[in-house]
């Protein structure tokens, strides 16, 4: 893709990472002469595109070839010589290249071409967000008509472009937010008495639900686009809003497990083994009364909603309820919608993303477990049910478990009493857990250094170059001090706030550890002043993350902090951690036991000045913790390619068990259900157990 000129004549081609230049990402200026009339081939990721032209223009090169190393985005930009942008995953330029002489070639002059709009630039960032789907919705962002900023003439490549070039094809979320605020502004023009809420519900509902992922082909999903693409002439015109008023927020704020009943346009069942209910409120806002018809799509009849129909007078409000019943589904991440479509000609319907994950809660675990599930008749299994409380606060817990037909009888339960004719009920306060201890620093052999410079969609950004921190969600859970976590808070200064942090946990000055005072649950492998502000010294280094497979089972992600600079000095620091996913220690490891989570360095971290400087890690409260300890005087530097392994051990609070058996009494198929209900969960936990009763 371009819009510069083309190569008319045969021109040499040669790779930017090949001598002398040796830079496959073009991210410094070549020497004059390096690439003087030769078409320079470079890898996409870290800086600007167009400031990759530039950088090879300076060596003398006549045309730029850029390729994406996955498959992303294609952007006309307003390089400084002629340029083409291509995606390449499997680098068969590069290759091509190596494995031949004398490679020449050339290109016309870009022709404008239709493309794709609705599909998912790789640089938009997904969701979830906690207990919430994000994004709410998409808007255009990639290949934007917009105005550009004159540049300084001492910075030609501070802006986006050689000068001169007022307008250009952008991209970015600077691109996507306009588009979204401007629609926002023309529904407040048409619909003055609305609120905030009612505008962002306006334009989610209406939104259509074309979108693909960024390979064009794969349909977005909601974690992806939200309620998919935004389309003001739709959201002009809405059938119903939902709102949330400003006091509802601010009581959540301090009730998580409420979250999932906040009035949004959306729902999001982030942790759930079972099944959770919610209501929605609709509001009529065309003043007509209107009649809706329910509907709800899910995997496996999974989303219910009810009633089936709705009729709203003008201006008046309805509630409905959600049911997501995940007891018959795999352990996993799901998605579905809800949809409200009015019976009346020409008004528009109203859709609703839902997001459930089912999965065991990480708060009050709960099992039930029997030794046979397959009995003659008139013999007996033993069975146990029991729940453990992970959470720091004492947790009210009842434990249901019941047969609904005659073929299975429970019998000799104990603690707990008769309930619903077949069935037992328990219930009981279970104290709280206190975090696990971090126990050691240990120095084995563990995994090295992965150098993730070249992952360009790897790249963490920082809002604050010099002490920012970014809440980096997970695909995958990972493990630290035994427990799961989703979400991890990278920050600039060389350190981990596992579970995610605020501005609160960001401090240039390392902690001597255990310390109750924020930040908590770090794991520090080298807390000292680090920046990547080029005010300070910095803008050389860069923050990565990855996920990695083991047997091509996802297993761990690499947090990379990579070259960079000590505030103040010119010296350069490159390490990471290595946190490994709960799914890989229990399934893919069975009988794996520990955290493993790994502190290593390479070269570059060798002969520390940086003082003071800790290297640790520390628990959820920070009552204990396992450090080189706080030192001014340099002596506590990793070794050059040196590990640190944090090791933990479990110590959850209460719980409840409940030891009973199951008679087989009539040939047949029969479900055992166990239920769990928790004041720290959300929903109700709940386990099926199918039994087959046989002579």
């Amino acid at each position: 893709m371009t819009i510069t000129a083309g190569i008319a004549s045969p021109t040499p081609v040669v790779l930017a990472s090949a001598a002398p230049y040796s830079d496959a990402l073009c991210t410094t200026p070549a020497s004059s002469g390096t690439f003087t009339g030769k078409i320079v081939v470079c890898e996409r990721g870290t800086n600007a595109r167009v400031n990759k032209g530039y950088n090879v223009l300076q060596g003398g090169a006549a045309g730029f070839i850029l390729y994406n190393v996955a498959v992303s985005d294609l952007e006309t930009d307003s390089h400084f010589l002629p340029a083409i942008h291509v995606n390449d995953p499997s680098s068969t330029i590069a290759a091509f290249v190596t494995g031949h002489t004398g490679v020449m070639a050339t290109w016309a002059a870009g022709v404008l071409q239709p493309a794709l709009g609705d599909e998912m630039a790789s640089f938009s960032s997904r969701g979830p967000l906690g207990d919430f789907i994000k994004p709410d919705i998409t808007a255009p962002g990639v290949q934007i008509f917009a105005g550009n900023s004159f540049q300084h003439l001492f910075d030609p490549v501070g802006g986006l472009g050689p000068n001169g070039e007022n307008y250009q094809a952008i991209a970015g979320t600077s691109m996507a937010t306009p588009h979204s605020a401007g629609t926002a502004l023309l529904l407040k023009a048409a619909h003055p008495k609305w609120t905030p809420g009612q505008i962002k519900s306006a334009e989610m509902t209406s939104a259509v639900h074309d979108v693909v992922k960024e390979d064009g082909v794969t349909p977005a999903d909601p974690f992806d686009d939200g309620a998919g693409a935004i389309r003001v002439n739709r959201a002009v015109m809405p059938t119903v809003t939902f709102d949330v008023p400003a006091v509802d927020y601010y009581q959540a704020s301090n009730d998580p497990l409420n979250w999932i009943n906040l009035n949004l346009p959306s729902i999001d069942a982030a942790d759930m083994q079972g099944f959770v209910t919610t209501t929605r409120t609709a509001k009529n806002v065309t003043g007509k009364t209107q009649t809706l018809i329910l509907s709800a799509s899910g995997p496996s009849g999974s989303i219910t909603v009810s009633p089936s129909k709705l009729l709203i007078p003008a201006n008046q409000s309805a509630t409905f309820t959600v049911r997501i019943n995940a007891s018959k589904l795999s352990d996993g991440q799901y998605f579905g919608s809800i949809t409200l479509n009015p019976k009346a000609a020409g008004a528009l319907n109203a859709v609703l993303p839902v997001a459930f994950n089912k999965q065991p809660s990480s708060s009050v675990s709960f099992t039930n477990e029997c030794t046979a599930t397959s009995l003659v008749v008139g013999t007996t299994t033993s069975c146990e049910a029991n729940a453990t409380n992970n959470t720091a606060d004492p947790a009210h817990v009842t434990l249901r478990v019941h047969s609904q037909n005659g073929n299975l009888q429970l019998k000799n339960y104990s603690p707990a009493t008769k309930w619903d004719g077949n069935g037992f009920i328990a219930t009981a306060t279970l104290s709280a857990s206190l975090p696990p201890p971090v126990l050691s620093l240990d120095s084995p052999a563990g995994d090295p250094v992965v150098d993730l410079t070249s992952c360009g969609a790897c790249l963490i950004p920082f809002s604050n170059g010099d002490e920012g921190l970014t809440n980096v969600a997970l695909g995958h859970a990972v493990r630290y001090g035994d427990r799961t976590y989703s979400t991890i808070g990278m920050v600039t200064d060389g350190y981990l706030v596992v579970g995610g942090g605020t501005s609160a946990d960001i401090n240039y000055i390392p902690q001597d550890m255990p310390d109750p005072a924020r930040p908590n649950n770090v794991i520090a492998p080298y807390w000292t002043d680090l920046t990547f502000d080029p005010a300070h010294g910095g803008g050389a280094g860069n923050a990565y993350v990855a996920m990695f497979t083991c047997g091509g089972t996802p297993c761990a992600y690499e947090f990379e902090w990579a070259g960079v600079p000590i505030y103040g000095t010119g010296q350069l620091r490159t390490f990471a951690v290595w946190m490994y996913m709960d799914d890989f220690l229990t399934v893919a490891a069975p009988g794996y036991t520990g955290d493993n989570n790994e502190m290593v360095y390479d070269t570059a971290a060798a002969g520390v000045s940086a003082t003071p400087l800790n290297i640790g890690a520390e628990d959820a409260l920070g009552l204990t913790a396992a450090q080189l300890g706080v030192d001014n005087t340099g002596t506590t530097a990793p070794a050059a390619d040196g590990y640190y392994v944090v090791t933990g051990s479990s110590s959850p609070g209460g719980s409840l068990t409940i030891d009973y058996d199951v008679l087989g009494k009539h040939v047949g198929t029969s479900n055992l259900r166990a239920l769990m209900d928790s004041d720290q969960t959300v929903g109700s936990a709940m386990i099926l157990t199918t039994f087959h009763v046989h002579h």
